[in-house]
């Protein structure tokens, strides 16, 4: 106790709160400078916990509504089990089919708005002059369905093939997208966190009684290139990046 409270006293806070951030610093720089290294076990360990607790909510809850009496734990513990495979499985396939589907998405709507612009624009602009009723809903799908671009085949062939051009880039960047999603997690938590390893270092601050700073943006943007720099150093070659992370002559161009 006594060397507890000594420590306090020269750091200005509570013992716990140092712990606190210590650990959060150490998630926050796992997650910026090792994003691509983690990112398979991150996932397989949430494809791990969402599926053995989801597994084992429904084995729990299929012994509580079966006829006669069943062994609970055993039913819960295999469902837990049973879940944790599936989810190790999963996780992982939603993970890919949500990038997959961000980048159909994000593409042919980007294409979509870019050709269909205007004649949207003018169809709620017209709709803004339109009293408000019960029936507006239905009144501005009707208008907007009626707009020339949804009927225009070639505007809807041009945004399907961008949405499976964008699907086939996300597919093919899947990693790296990964790799920058978990790296700018710990980013911002090194973001956030930092500015209060300042507080607690000048005047003292408890973690578990002030809430947590503002995202700093500029630390946040820091720590986001930096850990992706040393990064595409460590992992060049596995991500396909010959320049960074393996040698290269610019004379022979290998």
């Amino acid at each position: 106790m006594l060397l507890r409270y000594s420590i306090e006293g020269m750091i200005g806070g509570s013992v716990q709160s140092y712990v606190v951030l210590g650990l959060a610093t150490g998630i926050g720089v796992a997650f910026a400078y090792d994003g691509y290294g983690l990112s398979d076990r991150l996932l397989a360990w949430v494809g791990y916990l969402a599926g053995g607790s989801a597994g084992g909510v429904a084995g729990w809850m299929a012994a509580t509504n079966a006829a006669g009496s069943p062994d609970r734990l055993a039913l819960t513990a295999g469902g837990v089990v049973v879940g944790a495979v599936l989810g190790r499985v999963v996780v992982p396939l939603v993970s890919w089919l949500a990038v997959v589907l961000l980048g159909f998405l994000s593409t042919g709507l980007a294409v979509f708005f870019v050709l269909a612009g205007r004649e949207l624009t003018n169809a709620v602009t017209r709709f803004e002059t339109v009293p408000r009723s019960p029936g507006g809903i239905e009144r501005f799908l009707e208008q907007l369905s009626a707009v020339p671009v949804f009927q225009n085949q070639e505007v809807l062939l041009l945004t399907l093939v961008a949405g499976l051009v964008g699907a086939a880039l996300a597919s093919r960047l899947y990693t790296l997208l990964v790799t920058a999603t978990v790296s700018s997690v710990g980013a911002g938590l090194l973001s956030v966190v930092v500015p209060l390893w300042q507080r607690a270092l000048t005047g003292g601050v408890d973690v578990t009684e002030t809430t947590p700073s503002e995202v700093s943006w500029g630390l946040l943007a820091l720590f986001l290139a930096s850990g992706l720099l040393v990064q595409g150093y460590r992992y060049g070659e596995e991500l396909d990046l010959p320049v960074v992370g393996s040698e290269y002559d610019p004379l022979e161009g290998q």
